[in-house]
């Protein structure tokens, strides 16, 4: 999504056409919400496979 080079995929076209339905910000919303998702799933990943590591664990107030 951030390389710029998905506007000639079918998703890309999937997306503009998102963009004569509904209003950028809803728009701007769908497209954050799955990076989101990302994010998250890659730092439980990473917590997960430190707790089977035996390292430490951040405390949850810390980046």
């Amino acid at each position: 999504m951030l390389s710029g080079q998905m506007a000639a995929t079918r998703f890309g076209a999937y997306l503009r056409s998102l963009q004569t339905r509904f209003p950028g910000t809803v728009v701007a919303d769908m497209l954050c919400l799955p990076r989101v998702q990302l994010e998250l799933s890659i730092r439980a990943k990473g917590m997960l496979m430190a707790r089977e590591a035996g390292l430490p664990l951040p405390s949850p107030g810390t980046r």
